[in-house]
């Protein structure tokens, strides 16, 4: 009777273990994910300001065309 408990505790140990390191692995590429999430979100709100100042640029340029374009008149 011995063997057979003997066996349940090693299968039950190994179960752990796999468990164990299933768990780790899910967790790493959670974070994996999170990094990537976080690291696209900065690129995209940094492309969002980098466009709101390419389009305010481009409205002082326009501008300023215009106001050379009346005086030259």
């Amino acid at each position: 009777m011995d063997k057979p408990e003997k066996n349940k505790n090693v299968d039950f140990e190994s179960l752990v273990k796999h468990i164990q390191h299933t768990s780790e692995a899910l967790q790493q590429d959670a974070w994996l994910v999170i990094n990537r999430n976080v690291t696209t979100m900065a690129w995209v709100t940094g492309f969002h300001i980098w466009l709101g100042q390419l389009e305010e640029l481009s409205a002082q340029s326009h501008d300023e065309m215009n106001i050379f374009a009346s005086n030259a008149k």
